[in-house]
């Protein structure tokens, strides 16, 4: 029998075999790939409605999109930071200091959405300038953006908490909580953008407004099962009174680790929004079929988002624990599943295109468009997801910039320029900048391994266990 060793969070490792090991990995990254997926789908089903509109609504829906994500990538590389303190410090016992490490998090994040607001409501048209200079598509997506702010309070606190949940090893209560807020979503923007059942027909607007309410909603719901007598907060043998003081040390813990992973995704973001205003200067079909493309893609990094938190959450409770051998079947188990998930992946990006694209939209000329993305993207999907683990154990490891390093350099050294010389200088197809994203993802991949190597993370294990874990 193949004995391996399996943590048991706030116990000692003790023997199992891999099929047990196996089991812990897809106990917590099954959950979290429905969970995204559920996610995804907010997105998706309120892209496949307004996909039935106008043009301009597809675009001004995008747009405000794009800008919101900037806020979004803030809340999540954040949320990164809470999940690696969590993890550590419940393997080794400390659930006091998990409930602290979420509070103050919450808190933080709040006074800084209340300063994404002010600005987002401030300088909303210059900010949806960036992306057209057309006048009529900005009126379009002025209230939609105005309309989004409103659920952000509710959008840091529901990401926070499902952060907190994923450091603790427990996937599957977010994954119901999203459940519960697609389907207010859904039901939602069905009767709002349509007008069904006698509701009022909004149009695009609907969608904004049932995103809204359904955030909110997740953001109740979190709370009330966390701080309720009998929920989380109890069964961790912590006090149920949530405490808003300001504790410089644990904020500074976090941000460390977490701004790092924020910047990379932001970094992430604004490529993909000057990818957008490249995109837009082929025309605005172009740019409707990006993001709808987008959002097809997205169905399929679900897996590998999961995967991705899988890594950091395990590698982060093995570097807790000081656990070598741990480590080592994790790494083997987690990259196994990635290969073949993506494999899949990849084959329904390549061959299942046009039925994804015809599902958010009915204009045979976006989903043409749409389709020369998706295919491109379906190449490189197993060494984008295997560069997301590798990225798990390299913050796991303690290298908390490096990420953000790998990620600026394929985005600034490859994806942008290469973009930028095919859109605004060669004029080539549209399908050169696909090109040039695709092959940014595998460089990216090829420089974690390398990172992984040079810092002989496997085989000074012991060294750097032992500096997290301080």
């Amino acid at each position: 029998m193949n004995e391996t060793t399996e943590p048991i969070i706030g116990q000692e490792p003790k023997l199992y075999n891999k099929k047990q090991i196996r089991s812990k990995i897809l106990s917590i990254m099954v959950p979290m790939a429905l969970e995204n997926l559920l996610q995804v789908m907010m997105g998706i089903v309120s892209s496949a409605m307004v996909g039935r509109l106008t043009v301009a609504c597809i675009s001004a829906q995008g747009m405000s999109h794009k800008l919101t994500d900037l806020i979004y990538v803030i809340y999540k590389g954040i949320g990164v930071g809470l999940t690696v303190k969590v993890s550590q410090k419940h393997a080794q016992g400390f659930n006091d200091e998990c409930k602290k490490y979420f509070e103050q998090t919450v808190v933080s994040l709040l006074g800084l959405t209340v300063i994404f607001a002010a600005v987002f409501i401030a300088f909303t048209s210059v900010l949806l300038g960036i992306f057209s200079d057309e006048a009529e598509l900005i009126e379009y997506a002025v209230p939609y953006l105005r309309l989004s702010i409103i659920g952000l309070p509710g959008w840091s606190i529901m990401l926070t908490a499902a952060a907190f949940y994923q450091g603790l090893g427990d996937t599957v209560t977010p994954m119901k909580i999203v459940t519960a807020i697609n389907v207010i979503n859904i039901v939602l923007g069905w009767l709002l953008i349509f007008g069904n059942f006698g509701a009022p027909e909004l149009g695009y607007l609907g969608a904004s407004i049932s995103l809204v309410i359904s955030r909110t909603s997740g953001a109740v719901i979190y709370l009330v099962i966390m701080y309720r007598k009998g929920g989380l907060m109890d069964r961790l043998g912590c006090q149920r009174r949530f405490s808003p003081a300001v504790d410089k040390q644990r904020l500074g813990d976090i941000y460390t680790l977490g701004v790092p992973a924020a910047g990379e995704y932001m970094n992430w973001q604004i490529g993909s929004m000057l990818l957008s205003i490249m995109v837009m200067s082929y025309g605005q079909e172009y740019f409707s079929a990006y993001q709808l493309g987008l959002q097809a893609e997205m169905i399929t990094e679900v897996p590998g988002n999961g995967i991705s938190v899988a890594a950091t959450a395990l590698m982060s409770a093995a570097f807790g624990l000081r656990d070598r051998q741990l480590y080592e079947i994790y790494e083997k188990e987690i990259k196994k599943i990635c290969i073949i998930l993506m494999a899949f992946m990849s084959w329904v990006l390549l061959f299942q295109a046009e039925f994804m694209m015809s599902l958010l939209t009915d204009k045979p000329e976006l989903i043409k468009l749409g389709m020369s993305y998706v295919m491109t993207m379906g190449v490189i999907q197993i060494p984008q997801n295997l560069y997301k683990v590798n990225n798990g154990i390299i913050r796991s490891a303690g290298f908390k910039n490096a990420p953000f390093i790998l990620h600026m350099i394929g985005t600034w050294g490859i994806r942008i320029p290469g973009a930028f010389i095919c859109s605004m200088i060669l004029k080539t197809p549209v399908v050169w900048v696909w090109i040039f994203m695709a092959t940014d993802q595998t460089m990216k991949f090829v420089m974690a391994v390398i990172f992984k190597k040079v810092k002989r993370i496997n085989e000074d294990f012991e060294k750097y266990a032992e500096k997290v874990a301080k």
